[in-house]
């Protein structure tokens, strides 16, 4: 997971793993094409499948996560660790699309 946005996303879909595209994107916030962009890494990666319905005369987008995979289950585990270290007043540092975390047994990190 090489990205902030990545783990935000995660972090949503966590909580809610049956989204409709329309609320997601309102929970996201920030740039839409950064979403989108990593929602499409996260579908080609098998973390994330998408559901279209036909609604009216557009289509409904709905983003499931697919927490029955295995690897899946490892990123959500990532996920808590990180969210773990981030409450304990550890700043996450993204860089060269690595993320890390900051505290005082990493204080190169700046």
């Amino acid at each position: 997971m090489a990205s902030k946005a990545r783990i935000k996303i995660l972090k949503i879909l966590a909580e809610h793993p049956n989204m409709r595209m329309k609320d997601f994107l309102r929970e996201f916030g920030g740039n839409r094409s950064e979403a989108y962009r990593n929602l499409k890494i996260l579908e080609a990666a098998g973390v994330i499948t998408n559901e279209y319905k036909p609604k009216g005369n557009r289509d409904t987008r709905t983003i499931h996560l697919t927490v029955e995979r295995q690897q899946t289950q490892l990123l959500l585990k990532a996920l808590e660790i990180l969210s773990e270290a981030d409450s304990d007043n550890n700043e996450l540092i993204e860089r060269d699309g690595k993320v890390f975390i900051k505290h005082e047994a990493n204080p190169d990190l700046a």
